[in-house]
């Protein structure tokens, strides 16, 4: 376990160095623990677990849309001497200029409608025409211990993304034509006969002598002479 950590790192290193213009950006975790084990019928038992964590994502591998990304974890039971670890993630990836398309392979999580894979294969993505996307993978499960998975798996999906293409004529507000509390707000601000610009909340306009409104009358309790058409 400590061998295969110790070489992805190092492979990791060599990458991000060969590479003209790599970048590399990479995250390690150590937990580290003690503690006594207790269990009736047997001897008791000091412990002394720890993990590492270790992410590393390597970009521009001599090309701008190449890079590689990793994770992975090990432990080591310092009192014991026992170890374990696991690749969680491992693979190239391709990100194409046109489509929005993608093309990766090793080891990684597919996320589907159906549920989450850990596949060791490859997988493709890429949108199509009028709003359509389609992905696509396949290869060998990830096996744990005690599953029935098979030797081998591949899936894929269409998706379709609605796209609105109407087009709505502004204000001078900067709100739609359908908005009713912005008209109002244009109506008592045209009613202003004041030469000078006047502002209403987020709507703002010079008033003009030559508009004339609707004649109406005021509500009870309210003066004839405020300015304001009521609509």
């Amino acid at each position: 376990m400590k061998k295969t950590i110790g070489c992805s790192c190092l492979a990791l290193s060599l990458l991000a160095s060969g590479a003209w213009a790599a970048e590399l950006d990479m995250n390690a975790t150590t937990l580290m623990g003690f503690g006594e084990e207790s269990t009736p019928g047997f001897e008791d038992k000091f412990r002394v677990p720890a993990v590492q964590y270790v992410r590393a994502d390597v970009s521009k591998l001599g090309n701008e849309n190449l890079s590689f990304h990793f994770y992975g974890w090990g432990g080591w039971q310092i009192d014991a001497g026992d170890t374990e670890g696991d690749l969680t993630q491992g693979y190239l990836s391709y990100r194409f200029p046109k489509a929005n398309g993608y093309a990766k392979a090793g080891r990684f999580y597919e996320f589907q409608t159906t549920g989450v894979e850990q596949v060791d294969g490859v997988g493709f993505g890429a949108d199509l025409a009028k709003g359509l996307r389609l992905n696509l993978f396949g290869g060998a499960p990830v096996k744990v211990d005690y599953d029935n998975k098979g030797d081998y798996i591949y899936g894929g999906k269409l998706a379709y993304r609605y796209q609105n293409t109407s087009v709505s004529r502004p204000l001078p507000c900067g709100k739609s034509v359908t908005s009713t509390n912005c008209m109002k707000r244009l109506a008592a601000t045209a009613t202003n006969v004041s030469s000078s610009p006047a502002t209403h909340g987020p709507c703002r306009t010079r008033a003009s002598t030559s508009m004339r409104m609707p004649r109406t009358t005021s509500p009870p309790g309210t003066s004839p002479s405020s300015g304001i058409s009521w609509l």
